[in-house]
């Protein structure tokens, strides 16, 4: 097992501890290639693996990018990148331009672990939503 799968698995645990069972998946992938390294039984239900591929696709094209993203913006290294949607919270942890950390988790956890992407959210309403 590599570094990064092996922190996979510490991030994993590490989830688990701090959101329980708010933690929806994650996953690990280097270039296309990939574990599920956790996933919630409601969650796995709802993606076939043709689903889950897609999504890894996805995540591979977010660490390819990770140079041009860097050139683009003078903030030095991209080390994530967070998407909000009404029902999950996706984390892409970009290791480097090949490897990188996915984490699912429920939206409600920004809001009870005061982040301040869920304090953002709540000052505009959106935790009415998440809570709905």
């Amino acid at each position: 097992m590599d570094t990064a799968a092996a922190n996979a698995e510490r991030l994993t645990q590490f989830l688990l501890d701090e959101v329980g069972d708010q933690l929806r998946s994650v996953i690990y992938h280097r270039g296309r290639d990939h574990d599920v390294t956790y996933v919630r039984d409601d969650v796995a239900a709802r993606y076939t693996d043709e689903e889950v591929a897609q999504v890894v696709e996805d995540l591979v094209f977010d660490t390819l990018d990770k140079h041009h993203q860097e050139g683009m913006y003078v903030h030095g290294d991209l080390v994530c990148n967070v998407r909000c949607f009404e029902e999950a919270v996706e984390i892409h942890l970009v290791l480097d331009e090949h490897r990188g950390i996915a984490i699912s988790l429920e939206p409600t956890v920004l809001l009870e672990h005061q982040s301040f992407v869920g304090r953002c959210m709540e000052a505009v309403g959106v935790d009415e939503v998440v809570a709905a």
